[in-house]
């Protein structure tokens, strides 16, 4: 069912979003490129908004969109190759799919920052931001500390593939009660849940080095 409070998609916020990636990019599934996609943003700005619109309207992300290629790398100079841990993967999905996910990303970001929901030093995955706003909060610290003459220890802790693990029903629990709209709740849900994903070996990992995308044709 159509969410009246929907808000629809603008131009702006889809011509920021084409700009995030690279024009070497690898392409997704269907094998559309971003090139393409900017190029039809020059031309007519309303079309991917008219393809996207309905998506956030109705909150609801299609099963063609949610199809994704996983090519797996070997991780160089391992001792073996018999262990999961020696390999990394790089997710590739469909280009339009990523274009809405980066749009709801600066929505979410947004709704976050105007609800009172993220730490005042949360730097990490938030847009307009760098290392230097990292920096500068942890230097702020140190040095007050050292100016009372106490000795300071900074502590980096790497959270192991958080996102990979993350339980939509949970999530929506999560972000029902911080006053998120319901639309971008429901599409969240909608958008999490049930991927299909194929893995891509590019190469044995004993082969000698070349590119790793796209693989070599076949003579």
């Amino acid at each position: 069912m159509q969410d009246p409070a929907a808000v629809p998609l603008t131009k702006d916020p889809i011509r920021i979003a084409l700009f995030k990636p690279s024009l070497i990019s690898a392409p997704g599934p269907n094998g559309i490129p971003y090139s393409l996609w900017k190029m039809v943003n020059v031309i007519n700005p309303t079309i991917i908004m008219a393809l996207r619109s309905p998506l956030v309207a109705f909150c609801y992300h299609p099963p063609s969109l949610k199809t994704a290629k996983e090519v797996v790398l070997d991780k160089p100079t391992k001792a073996s190759y018999d262990s999961p841990h020696s390999f990394r993967i790089i997710v590739v999905s469909t280009m339009i799919s990523k274009i809405l996910e980066w749009v709801t990303t600066f929505r979410l970001s947004a709704i976050a920052w105007s609800k009172g929901l993220l730490d005042p030093i949360q730097c990490g995955s938030l847009p307009g931001l760098h290392s230097s706003d990292a920096c500068l909060p942890l230097m702020h610290v140190a040095r007050t500390l050292q100016r009372l003459r106490l000795k300071v220890s900074p502590l980096f802790v790497d959270i192991n593939a958080g996102f990979d693990t993350a339980n939509a029903s949970t999530l929506r629990a999560k972000l029902l009660p911080t006053q998120t709209p319901s639309y971008m709740v429901d599409w969240v849900s909608s958008f999490l849940s049930e991927w299909f994903c194929t893995l891509v070996f590019p190469a044995p990992p004993t082969s000698p080095p070349g590119p790793l995308w796209p693989p070599p044709k076949d003579h």
